[in-house]
């Protein structure tokens, strides 16, 4: 029992600095431009108006959300290299990086790909209400706005690798030492699927987020989730420009991609790991 409250315990506090970091980054973009802003119309003698304000915030964080979540990102790890610098301990250990070959990776890349796709085709097949898609399409013009160079950076670079270090890395490793580890596995996908926060998002959110453990599991190491993770983020730019229509091409797309996506992930967990990759998962205290 000690153990399971010392695993939660330090999964939580790895989720808090996580979420706090994501807050904290937030309102300090807020209040920077809340001051511009009010710096602005003060200047101008313009009187205070509330529902001009409130549009000039959704736009501004409409605009600059993932900007902010690049901030909040590369801010929670240096954070994290921090904190295990101080107990003398490897970030890199304690997060479960270890060696992997890079050969060993390259069916992560076409199954990232797959997954999307076939996600992407269930969305627009499966009879989800029409508020409920009208709310998921308003969430995901959150994580679209701004140059399309941050668009890249945070959604397939910093945000996959951010959130692997965390769910994976850190909150799956953590439990996994205090419960079983199918558990572990079942909490650690939830928690990833519920912090996205639209019901569309968490649904899709918890099988990707097994599928994520599962890889981890198997390669032994952080990279294999994190590159399947970028894999399936960077497809949605290429998808958003192949400008698909109609239902039967989107049925063609969700068979053969879910074909495609099984086939892939049974070779990978099929597939006889080598020497290099029988050892352990890094157990951290």
């Amino acid at each position: 029992m000690r153990n399971f409250f010392r695993a939660v315990g330090a999964a939580i506090w790895y989720f808090f600095i996580y979420f706090i970091m994501q807050i904290g980054v937030t309102l300090i973009f807020l209040l920077v431009f809340a001051a511009r802003l009010g710096f602005g119309k003060a200047l101008s003698g313009q009187a205070p108006d509330l529902d001009s304000i409130q549009q000039s915030i959704s736009g501004f964080l409409t605009y600059n959300m993932n900007l902010i979540l690049l901030v909040s990102g590369l801010m929670t790890v240096l954070t994290l290299v921090l904190v295990f610098r101080s107990r003398k301990k490897s970030f890199l250990r304690e997060t479960g990086f270890s060696k992997v070959r890079l050969v060993s990776l390259w069916p992560l890349i076409p199954l990232g790909l797959a997954l999307n796709i076939m996600i992407s085709s269930a969305i627009e097949l499966l009879p989800i209400p029409q508020e409920v898609l009208e709310s998921y399409e308003r969430m995901a013009g959150l994580v679209t706005g701004g140059s399309i160079i941050v668009q890249v950076i945070n959604a397939a670079i910093v945000t996959p690798a951010v959130e692997e270090i965390i769910f994976r890395g850190l909150i799956f490793t953590r439990l996994k030492k205090g419960m079983p580890a199918v558990i572990a596995v079942l909490i650690s996908a939830a928690v990833f699927g519920l912090m996205h926060g639209h019901v569309v998002w968490m649904s899709y959110g918890f099988i990707i987020g097994l599928l994520l453990v599962l890889v981890f599991l198997k390669y032994r190491s952080l990279a294999a989730p994190i590159l399947l993770h970028i894999s399936f983020n960077a497809s949605s730019f290429l998808l958003e420009r192949l400008n698909i229509e109609g239902e039967l091409i989107y049925a063609i797309l969700l068979a053969l991609s879910a074909a495609l996506a099984i086939s892939i992930f049974v070779f990978i967990m099929t597939v006889k790991p080598s020497a290099s990759e029988k050892n352990d998962l890094n157990k951290p205290d």
